[in-house]
């Protein structure tokens, strides 16, 4: 005998925060319960403020629909909402059963959630953002977007919490600073546990772009932060910069490259090479003026001069450089960097690892749900 999703069928007016754990294992194909039991269930929890999912992907619900069955469940006092599915490993040499999308896409359209209500799903697949995108109650086009990976309390002065991000895994966090509401969305490059494969990335990169280019709700954003641990999400080809048109302002931290890599590596690692203008019927991030960069190496710095001097020959030039490092700058490499301020009109060089400029912060594009401290937990870690 195995142990199953038990669900209530009480009312539970005052219920204000909920978690459920479908992580059963039991020997039935099928669990006792269908998805309409299930939303019964959630419409007995009307002042539900904070639902937390996790594993129901896995909990064997029956009758999971495709399309919609019933009014969606009203929880219009609802802020906070995660739906976390099992873990997907494709670098195996199998493939492991996996219904998240069928789950997600199901309970995306059977609650009716408000559109300042912040929402975190985790693990989807690249080909899977945009139909996860379109799933969303969101009204109106976030502005502020932030590309992430796993990481150490402390390894980056973009990234100083522990985020909650599975080691194979990225994150796509988007924001809008005048309304209290966001969006993050946890995914996982196929090909990155064991042995990365440049073919299987690239796949997956423009994947991603065809969802974002695809998504309203990231048609008009024009702040992008990415840690040095997700830069490989703008490298190239298929550099997601690209799916930005409006991007005005970009804060960017750039991973050491190993001594010993090779050209087509670099191009496929170095997000700065897409920055560059090569053809004059394609600009990239036609209207970027402010660009915040920590480096690591002299090789960083000298993109940065290429960066600068093809934008701004093609008229598309940089107007605010900042320019930061990781540890302690050789005096090569300090002095390469201060002869940036002659290409742009605003140029400032940080102390070492010195704190981000306040208007170029991350924290203050947030809602206060995921910038207050009190708020994290293992359902709701940080958002950086």
């Amino acid at each position: 005998m195995g142990v199953f999703l038990f669900i209530p069928t009480n009312d539970f007016p005052s219920l204000t925060h909920l978690i459920l754990d479908g992580a059963v294992m039991h020997n039935d194909p099928e669990g006792p319960y269908t998805f309409f039991n299930f939303l019964r269930f959630l419409s007995r929890c009307p002042n539900l403020e904070v639902l937390h999912f996790t594993a129901l992907d896995v909990a064997r619900l029956q009758e999971v629909p495709n399309g919609l069955i019933d009014a969606p469940v009203q929880l219009p006092r609802l802020r906070k909402f995660s739906n976390e599915e099992s873990l997907v490993d494709e670098t195996r040499l199998y493939r492991l059963p996996h219904i998240g999308p069928q789950f997600r896409r199901a309970i995306l359209e059977h609650l009716q959630l408000s559109p300042d209500c912040v929402i975190r799903l985790a693990t989807i697949l690249p080909h899977e953002l945009g139909q996860t995108l379109e799933s969303l109650p969101f009204d109106k086009p976030f502005t502020s977007l932030y590309l992430s990976a796993h990481n150490h309390l402390g390894s980056s002065p973009l990234t100083s919490e522990p985020n909650g991000i599975e080691p194979e895994c990225f994150s796509i966090m988007a924001t809008d600073p005048l309304r209290q509401r966001g969006v993050r969305i946890d995914f996982q490059m196929p090909g990155t546990r064991y042995a990365p494969r440049n073919v299987t990335t690239q796949s997956a990169r423009a994947r991603l772009g065809d969802g974002i280019r695809a998504a309203p709700l990231l048609s008009r954003v024009h702040e992008l932060w990415v840690v040095s641990t997700a830069t490989l999400l703008l490298g190239e080809p298929c550099s997601l910069l690209g799916c930005l048109p409006h991007l005005t302002t970009l804060v960017l931290g750039l991973h050491p490259l190993a001594l010993d890599a090779k050209d087509d590596a670099r191009d496929h690692w170095e997000p700065l090479r897409a920055l560059e203008v090569r053809d004059d019927f394609v600009i990239p991030c036609p209207r970027l003026r402010t660009l915040c960069v920590y480096v690591s190496a002299e090789e960083h710095v000298m993109q940065l001069y290429d960066v600068l001097l093809s934008r701004g020959d093609a008229g598309y030039p940089v107007h605010r450089l900042v320019v930061g490092f990781y540890g302690k700058p050789t005096l090569g490499m300090l002095e390469l960097a201060e002869g940036l301020w002659g290409l742009v009109e605003d140029f400032t060089l940080l102390e070492g690892r010195g704190r981000c400029p306040d208007d170029l912060l991350w924290v203050d594009r947030l809602p206060s749900v995921c910038r207050d401290r009190s708020e994290w937990n293992v359902h709701w870690p940080a958002w950086m």
